[in-house]
């Protein structure tokens, strides 16, 4: 509706209806105009293409129209601006409610990234266990959430050491012994391609926890972290059918979640010939191209497989980290990993950028800790975001009840 035009007139493109109220109050037929039930009977008669759409004049002309008293009108009116007015005052109030609380969230995860100290950490992480849900109203601070979950739990925050544990560069050191052993006995090849840790590298660590590199973390064989075959070797117009051997692809890989709803198989003879890209359940696959930094476990109901391009890598581990504990790491070093990525026209890393990365390694018996706390963290995930999804729709039925109510209702002065 237009108001104070300079002297009182003023034009409209062939875009706009106008209406003249003669004896009709303007602001009564303006909530008509602006009432759901307008709006929806018009759409189904808008005429146009896609991008020019249009209510045509009929509508407006020959709809019919509520017509009450002048009186009940002007009362009508009166409700409406009361209403609209407690609207505007809830929706304020609302904004300094999610501006305070996103506040205290973005103050709260500055200091767990900013510690002075073990112990001053410790506290400011239970802190953050304990209002979770008060921190985490909407559904876009579910992903900062488990980043953040997932980020302490690599740092040695959520669960305490325990010195009598055997420590992880024991780990480190017998798994280097055992390679070396089989690289002597001609039953490995010397083909590492990451550098040694040396006393240059020595950085702040939990009690008991190790640095090391990625490429130290796989089994003791040739093809323990390998990504998938490269160029054309699997040519998807050719090879991808409805059956056979599944291959994983960049789009199967989700933070924490191994996608079957997009699956593609290739014939058995095609895995013969590219099996040392075969994944088997409990392997690591994470993604190097594109979509960076996700990684999942491959799950144990699914058949042995294989990977489809070199946008995955996969991490076949051995005897010094555990399989769910490596996942909760690389999700947590996907930050990083975006970071160091070779930008081409899709961002991209190289499996020796991979192999070189400095990571910190707890004791075997920790990660397992580790990985149950983390469990238990990412369940009360998913059940504040079922609630999130719960809470707006039982708000959105209370409204449109409440709604209801109000317009069936008599109006009582």
């Amino acid at each position: 509706m237009l108001r104070n035009l300079a002297g009182g007139i003023g034009a409209g493109t062939t875009e706009l209806h106008i209406v003249r109220p003669v004896f009709v109050l303007s602001d009564f037929v303006l909530i008509f105009l602006k009432s759901p039930y307008f709006i929806e009977s018009g759409i189904p008669k808008m005429t146009g293409t896609a991008g020019q759409k249009r209510v045509p004049t009929d509508y407006f002309a020959y709809s019919p129209f509520p017509l009450p008293p002048e009186a009940e009108q002007q009362r009508i009116v009166a409700k409406v601006d009361e209403l609209m007015k407690l609207c505007d005052g809830l929706e304020a109030a609302q904004r300094e409610q999610e501006t305070r609380r996103d506040q205290l969230s973005a103050s709260t995860y500055h200091q767990l990234n900013n510690g002075a100290d073990a112990e001053s950490l410790r506290g400011r992480v239970q802190f953050f266990i304990r209002h979770l849900p008060r921190l985490t109203t909407r559904s876009d601070q579910i992903k900062q959430l488990r980043q953040t979950i997932s980020s302490l739990a690599v740092r040695g925050l959520l669960v305490s050491q325990m010195p009598s544990e055997q420590p992880a560069y024991e780990l480190l050191r017998n798994a280097q012994i055992k390679r070396e052993r089989l690289i002597r006995a001609k039953q490995l090849r010397n083909s590492i391609f990451f550098q040694p840790v040396d006393a240059s590298h020595d950085i702040s660590k939990p009690v008991g926890w190790a640095i090391t590199r990625i490429g130290a973390l796989g089994n003791a064989s040739d093809s323990s972290i390998v990504d998938g075959p490269f160029g054309s070797a699997i040519n998807t117009a050719q090879d991808y059918r409805e059956s056979g051997v599944p291959v994983t692809r960049m789009s199967n890989i989700a933070p924490f979640l191994y996608r079957r709803d997009n699956c593609k198989f290739v014939d058995p003879r095609k895995f013969l010939q590219l099996q040392r890209h075969n994944i088997l359940p409990g392997d690591v696959l994470l993604g190097k191209v594109g979509s960076i930094g996700n990684a999942a476990i491959y799950p144990d109901d699914m058949p042995e497989g294989m990977i489809a391009t070199t946008g995955v890598a996969r991490f076949r581990v051995g005897e010094v980290i555990n399989n769910r504990y490596l996942c909760i790491l690389l999700n947590a070093l996907r930050p990083k990993l975006i970071d160091i990525a070779s930008q081409a026209v899709q961002p991209f890393l190289s499996m020796k950028t991979i192999l070189n990365i400095l990571v910190l390694l707890p004791p075997l018996a920790e990660q397992h800790r580790i990985v149950a706390k983390v469990d238990e963290l990412m369940t009360l995930c998913d059940q504040l975001e079922a609630s999130l999804a719960t809470a707006q729709t039982e708000t959105t039925r209370l409204l449109e009840s409440v709604l209801h109510h109000a317009l069936q209702s008599p109006a009582l002065d």
